[in-house]
C-alpha cells in the first residue's frame, strides 16, 4: 500500500538484448556488495531499501544502473487513547468528553486516524476522522447524551475507539470509556 510492504519482498529481474545477448546481470542492495543474479532474491529489514541492478551484454557493453525502492513496514502504529470525564452523572443535557492520545508510526508514518463510539443502548453511535499534530498528538470533544436506564444497575457506558492506519496499512486501535452514573 502506497509503496509499502507489510513483510520481506522477492525482487526477481530480467534483462534482454537482441544482439549479442546477455552475459551477466548484476545488483546489490543499499550500496552494498555486488552480487551476481541468477535467481529471485530477497529484500528484508525495517525501512527504505533501494536495489541497483545492471547487465553486461556478451559483446561487454554495460546498461546504464537501475533503482529499485523497496519499502517494508511490518509493525503496527502505536495508538493511545485517554476520555475524560471517564464518567459523569445523569442529566438532561449532554456530557461534552474531550477524547486524547498519540498515534505514532516510527516507520512509515501515520496514514490517517479516526474515531467510533460504541453507545451500549444503540442511541449515538459517532464516528469520523481524527487530525493529528506533526508530533502525533490529537485532542477532540464529542456530545454524548448524558441518560442512563432507571433498570441500568452499573451505569450507561460508551466506548471510543481510536483507530491508527500507517502508510503501509498496518492498524492498531486503542479504546476508552465514559460511564454515566
Amino acid at each position: 500500500m502506497n509503496g509499502w510492504y507489510l513483510s520481506a519482498v522477492q525482487v526477481a529481474l530480467t534483462a534482454s538484448d537482441n544482439l549479442s545477448g546477455v552475459q551477466t546481470t548484476y545488483y546489490k542492495i543499499d550500496g552494498g556488495t555486488t552480487k551476481t543474479y541468477t535467481t529471485p532474491f530477497s529484500v528484508s529489514g525495517n525501512g527504505s531499501h533501494t536495489v541497483n541492478f545492471w547487465s553486461v551484454d556478451k559483446a561487454t557493453n554495460t546498461e546504464t544502473m537501475g533503482s529499485l525502492a523497496v519499502s517494508i513496514d511490518p509493525n503496527t502504529p502505536n495508538v493511545t487513547t485517554n476520555v475524560s470525564p471517564s464518567s459523569a452523572p445523569k442529566s438532561s443535557n449532554p456530557v461534552i468528553a474531550t477524547v486524547s492520545g498519540r498515534v505514532t508510526d516510527a516507520i512509515s508514518g501515520v496514514g490517517s486516524v479516526t474515531y467510533s463510539v460504541v453507545d451500549e443502548y444503540g442511541l449515538t453511535q459517532p464516528s469520523g476522522s481524527v487530525v493529528i499534530q506533526a508530533n502525533g498528538n490529537y485532542s477532540f470533544t464529542l456530545s454524548l447524551p448524558a441518560t442512563r436506564n432507571a433498570n441500568d444497575s452499573d451505569g450507561h457506558k460508551y466506548t471510543i475507539t481510536v483507530r491508527g492506519y500507517d502508510r503501509a496499512g498496518n492498524t492498531a486501535t486503542d479504546s476508552d470509556t465514559l460511564k454515566i452514573n
